[in-house]
């Protein structure tokens, strides 16, 4: 039981930073070419595997409309 709810959990948090590129009618691809970065690295951030620097929050931030602390950046 443990292990499902620590399962859903992550997915939850991953979809919240899903989910305000979603809301701002941005795809993958979108935020690729506006942000120079690959596609696994999107991934991984949107993953809360890695974290982006504080300049590429700043800017994804500003990309989907949200002010920084509207959008969860770690787990």
């Amino acid at each position: 039981l443990h292990c499902m709810y620590k399962l859903l959990r992550e997915e939850v948090l991953e979809n919240v930073n899903q989910a305000a590129r979603i809301n701002a009618g941005l795809t993958q691809e979108d935020v690729l070419s506006k942000t120079g970065r690959a596609r696994s690295t999107l991934r991984r951030w949107e993953q809360y595997k890695t974290l982006p620097s504080k300049e590429k929050r700043k800017q994804l931030c500003d990309l989907y409309g949200v002010p920084e602390q509207a959008v969860r950046w770690e787990k």
